[in-house]
């Protein structure tokens, strides 16, 4: 019998975990810094797929679910300036965690996973920028269409179907979502800048203010 997120829900082994956390959820668009942050050291997962250079300076973790709004405000408003003057230049590191809140942003993050790690941020792209067309679909429908955005990224509808039924893949995704339980993520988005904890779709403006100070050598030139 063929299981999959949308009939028996291989994300069973850890939708509980996904159960607890409904009473957190994608957060307002509001900006917050614990109101005392600190540093604390967040170590890399083996199941983490680095943007950027690996030996850059700050790394930068990022905390989301596919069906969260914000942060998909936060992709297209943000990201793409972040990336430009931090990520691309070698500054920052970037790391997505997958935070899924309900198993269809699982089902979207093994869709980002099935087209590999060489395009797994292009595909994250992808699903945020077409986040209302598939996201809006009736419950039934949503496999459709996932599956659509899927083969625009060039995987046909038998690999598709093949990664909706990997459990590797959705164990891959719960490893993500431990360490964010773990730290206390309590919505979505949630950054780590070097360990410091700050909640919300920040701006670029905002990033800025945080990591202008971590290159000290630039602040004074």
């Amino acid at each position: 019998m063929t299981r999959n997120v949308f009939t028996l829900n291989p994300i069973a082994l850890f939708m509980s975990v996904v159960a607890a956390l409904f009473i957190a959820g994608c957060g307002d668009n509001t900006e917050v810094a614990d109101a005392a942050p600190g540093e604390q050291e967040i170590a890399l997962l083996d199941t983490d797929i680095i943007l950027g250079s690996a030996d850059a300076p700050v790394t930068i973790i990022e905390y989301a679910s596919m069906t969260c709004s914000h942060c998909a405000t936060f992709h297209a408003e943000t990201y793409p300036q972040l990336k430009e003057n931090y990520i691309d230049t070698g500054k920052v590191r970037y790391v997505l965690r997958e935070f899924p809140l309900d198993q269809y942003a699982a089902a979207a993050f093994v869709t980002a996973h099935c087209l590999g790690d060489d395009n797994y941020y292009a595909a994250v792209d992808l699903l945020f920028e077409e986040q209302s067309t598939w996201i809006v679909a009736r419950p039934e429908n949503r496999k459709d269409a996932l599956a659509a955005i899927a083969r625009k990224a060039g995987v046909g509808r038998s690999q598709f179907d093949s990664c909706m039924e990997d459990e590797s893949l959705y164990e891959r995704i719960r490893t993500a979502q431990e360490s964010g339980k773990n730290l206390g993520i309590r919505s979505t988005p949630t950054f780590f800048v070097n360990g410091s904890k700050h909640s919300g779709a920040l701006s670029f403006e905002t990033f800025e203010e945080i990591l202008t100070p971590l290159f000290p050598a630039e602040s004074a030139g």
